[in-house]
């Protein structure tokens, strides 16, 4: 343990102690990482700081709209005002809606984009120029089971279709970084147990679920966030441009 010691990650969507975002802080802030947490519900992400604070490393909390790049660079430029500099970056923040396409409106579609597509873009572009000045960098993009295999049972149209794209981006950012001593890879989870789950499905849903994954449970939080820890550390330097597809067997490609 303690492979991060001396680094600072950014985790955006970072608003509930019960969380993804938070789950991932942790398993860094367990490396030793000092954190910075963001997310558009600016005074939640700091109640997160200040959970993970007991963890014993610094950290920050933050409020970040992905979708505005002014917002973005206020948020870095205070990262960096406060820690000097970013090392891990951990793209997380995103939305998500149940629409067919027939019923999903172009406003809807168009706000996927902009923060699952286009915060992930904002982000990886203003962090990646500091990243290269001192020639190391983990981005880290969360996408989903459903850029896969072409969307799911419980997520639109517009959703699988951003995280699609966030993949295709992580192999366009690999490429680039790679000479400057920047990993860029994606974790894309299954469906993942969470609190809001359980309003979500009933238990009938939740058996059928189950039935179709082969290690027979549904991905944890913390299954997540060890694949996370895995693409930040130091010595996975010579993996780049992969997506770690986190789902007990659900889809096997």
């Amino acid at each position: 343990m303690g492979g991060l010691i001396g680094r600072i990650a950014m985790i955006t969507g970072v608003s509930s102690i019960k969380g993804l975002g938070f789950a991932i802080a942790g398993a860094l802030a367990g490396e030793g990482a000092s954190l910075v947490v963001c997310d558009l519900l600016g005074e939640k992400a700091k109640d997160c700081a200040r959970e993970l604070s007991g963890q014993g490393v610094k950290t920050l909390g933050l409020k970040i709209d992905v979708s505005d790049e002014d917002s973005v660079l206020a948020c870095i430029e205070e990262a960096r005002r406060c820690f000097g500099n970013v090392d891990i970056l951990v793209n997380n923040a995103g939305v998500s809606s149940k629409r067919s396409i027939e019923e999903l409106t172009l406003a809807e579609w168009k706000a996927a984009m902009d923060i699952n597509v286009g915060g992930t873009f904002l982000c990886s572009k203003h962090l990646y120029q500091f990243m290269k000045s001192r020639g190391f960098g983990r981005i880290i993009n969360i996408s989903s089971i459903s850029a896969l295999q072409g969307g799911g049972k419980y997520v639109g149209a517009q959703y699988a279709t951003s995280k699609a794209a966030i993949l295709g981006f992580t192999r366009v950012l690999a490429r680039e970084a790679a000479p400057h001593g920047i990993t860029v890879n994606a974790v894309a989870p299954s469906l993942v147990d969470t609190d809001i789950l359980d309003g979500l499905l009933t238990d009938e849903m939740r058996e059928m679920s189950v039935a179709g994954i082969p290690v027979g449970r549904l991905c944890t939080q913390q299954d997540v966030a060890n694949a996370v820890r895995f693409f930040a550390m130091p010595e996975s330097g010579f993996v780049t441009g992969i997506t770690m597809s986190v789902n007990g067997g659900q889809y096997i490609h």
